[in-house]
């Protein structure tokens, strides 16, 4: 057409100008912005215990904080995902959300729960799914090691949709103890330090989003502390090693009240970005906790209280004092867990 030849450099100055208003600005912050983390650990600052994290198809690695070596742990059958771990509070067991290789070689993803002790890899099974449409995740132990919570998603009733839930199962006294529902429509639940309070993701079937909330134990008392709407996604809600915060990552830019309330939103890197939040208890207020986007970030803490372990898709990282250090290079995303090993070896 002769008028595509004739403004044929005008238009392509005009889709130049369009692809550089969507990713020029993120190019410049990446090019003129230094890391927000350190790698490695300085010297006067020292660490003590085991970090134990997933990675998807890779298993379960291992990070010796007094070396800084990370090696496997554990290396599934071929086809098999890791994807959720938790350690006990005696430090001796880690439970782990692991989906064993699917027949036919196409992995859905859906996980059961095992147990194995610390020392060595050695899963024995815990909750094994019905199908797989079900699917046994997110461990969360109980402050005493009674108890383990979890997320538990199967068919809904008659076979109709899915339903999620919290349920918790006994792991003293009868082995044939049957799971307990806690709570319906949520999942990713985390108990407070004293063991009276759980925090988790509510799904809002208004929104298609989900909001984290607190509750008793029984589900009473439920306050919703961040709204389905703040962000696109939420996930890895934990209490703080006090109680009065819960730190949660948060996918997207803040939205709605929250965001008047911090003063905007977050800043936009590739696609949508996750960072953590610091949500009080008390006066249901968040404030960043992370220097610059993540992707996909989970926290613990060391069981001293005193310092916190961060697993994104950029690394492994220990935060000191606010200042992030990366400790190692991962595959994937994951869940991660601090042990210290010297009373896991008591």
């Amino acid at each position: 057409m002769r008028w595509v030849r004739k403004y044929r450099f005008t238009l392509i100055l005009a889709v130049l100008l369009v692809m550089w208003l969507a990713v020029g600005p993120q190019l410049i912050e990446r090019l003129t912005n230094s890391p927000f983390y350190r790698d490695g650990l300085p010297t006067e600052v020292e660490l003590s215990g085991m970090l134990y994290y997933t990675q998807e198809f890779d298993g379960v690695w291992q990070l010796d904080l007094s070396t800084g070596i990370a090696r496997r742990w554990w290396l599934p059958p071929d086809g098999g995902l890791a994807t959720g771990i938790a350690a006990s509070p005696d430090q001796t067991q880690l439970a782990i959300a692991y989906a064993p290789p699917a027949e036919g070689g196409i992995q859905s993803g859906t996980t059961d729960l095992y147990l194995s002790d610390v020392a060595q890899p050695d899963l024995q099974p815990l909750l094994i799914r019905a199908n797989r449409s079900e699917s046994f995740r997110n461990p969360a132990w109980s402050p005493d090691g009674d108890w383990l919570y979890y997320s538990h998603l199967q068919p809904g009733p008659g076979g109709a949709g899915l339903q999620l839930q919290v349920e918790r199962l006994a792991l003293s006294g009868e082995a044939d103890t049957a799971p307990e529902v806690i709570l319906s429509a949520a999942e990713q639940p985390a108990l407070s330090p004293d063991g009276a309070q759980v925090t988790f993701l509510k799904f809002d079937a208004r929104t298609y989003r989900s909001g984290l909330w607190l509750s008793d134990l029984d589900g009473g008392n439920a306050v919703e502390l961040v709204p389905s709407a703040s962000f696109a996604a939420l996930a890895g809600p934990r209490f703080t090693p006090e109680g009065d915060m819960v730190i949660v990552g948060g996918s997207g830019e803040l939205q709605g009240k929250a965001a008047a309330q911090t003063g905007g939103g977050m800043v936009r890197a590739h696609g949508e970005p996750w960072n953590l939040w610091a949500v009080s208890v008390d006066e249901v207020s968040l404030s960043p906790l992370t220097p610059t986007t993540l992707d996909g970030p989970l926290i613990d803490w060391s069981p001293d209280g005193q310092h916190m372990a961060v697993l994104s898709a950029e690394g492994v990282f220990v935060v000191v004092d606010g200042q992030y250090y990366r400790l190692s290079t991962v595959t994937s995303e994951g869940a991660i867990t601090w042990v210290d090993t010297a009373t896991a070896t008591d």
